[in-house]
């Protein structure tokens, strides 16, 4: 299922906003690390030299593709604004299952302790069983 994703969304604006200022920061370093290029007497000297620059020009192009091409797959794997709000909801629901597994336990806890209770009284009073007054074992 493909999402389409609006500009409109914070996110996604700030994203490609960052994208695009990192782009022209590139160009405008690429453009001051250039050194100028001197003036060449002959033709084929003028030749070669712009058949360096161009040869630099395709290497930072391609280099700056690649990092096109990584910030477009960071991009891709952020999560959208609705995943991150279906995990919230279930976070949500998880809680609240919780909450109710913590008050079923203190329950459970109270009855295990009643029981507890009356099978050590009935313990005591097998190992113990209580006399009356003359000495004789009641029952």
């Amino acid at each position: 299922m493909s999402e389409t994703v609006s500009i409109a969304d914070p996110t996604m604006a700030i994203i490609i906003g960052v994208v695009l200022f990192g782009l022209m920061l590139l160009i405008v370093l690429v453009r001051r690390t250039t050194p100028a290029p001197a003036v060449p007497a002959s033709a084929t000297e003028k030749l070669v030299a712009i058949e360096t620059r161009l040869t630099a020009v395709e290497h930072k192009v391609g280099t700056t593709e690649q990092s096109m091409h990584m910030l477009e797959r960071s991009i891709a794997s952020l999560p959208t604004q609705r995943s991150v709000h279906d995990l919230e909801k279930q976070v949500i629901a998880l809680s609240g299952d919780m909450k109710a597994m913590a008050q079923e336990s203190r329950a459970t806890a109270a009855g295990v302790g009643r029981i507890e209770e009356f099978l050590f009284k009935a313990s005591a009073d097998a190992l113990f069983p209580a006399r009356n007054s003359d000495g004789s074992p009641s029952r």
